[in-house]
């Protein structure tokens, strides 16, 4: 019959095969929690900054072909001024056509940083700032339409009142 194994023994055994201790200390805390932390908060502004750039996006293009229709509507419905307001258009489709131009650079940019894990914010952060501007500059010659195309539909109702 074998000879049981001091208890000493069996107390090495288990601790050579008990797994490493993972619990984070005092010391390694600062570096690996802030490391954790910083590319948390990178996900979360690289998110943050995906969102804006897709709401501005769908935004871009809902306004231009919203527009779009209303030149294509307004041949077919007469406005009293024969349409002169549509001079509008030309600077809305080009401050729509640069804040997409830019929305596709920034596209290009966070993909190819995402996929090679080389960050870099202020390029990224350009594109989004050009982007949001371009499409603030298109709201304004829009507004002007808007108002232009509204006060302009009145002035036609008041004269088929007129005329009834």
């Amino acid at each position: 019959m074998p000879e049981p194994e001091p208890v000493e023994q069996k107390q090495e055994m288990s601790n050579r095969t008990r797994k490493p201790n993972k619990t984070v200390t005092s010391e390694s805390q600062t570096g690996d929690h802030q490391s954790e932390t910083g590319l948390a908060g990178m996900e979360k502004a690289f998110l943050s900054m995906k969102e804006t750039n897709d709401l501005l996006i769908n935004w871009s293009i809902l306004l231009l072909t919203g527009t779009m229709g209303l030149t294509i509507v307004a041949k077919i419905v007469k406005i009293k001024d024969k349409n002169s307001g549509f001079v509008l258009m030309g600077p809305i489709w080009v401050f729509l056509a640069a804040s997409l131009y830019f929305a596709s650079y920034f596209k290009q940019s966070l993909t190819y940083q995402l996929a090679f894990s080389e960050f870099d914010f202020p390029s990224l952060n350009d594109y989004l700032y050009l982007q949001l501007l371009f499409f603030k500059y298109s709201l304004v010659p829009l507004a002007i339409l808007a108002f232009w195309y509204l006060a302009h539909r009145l002035l036609l109702l008041e004269e088929y009142r007129k005329e009834d």
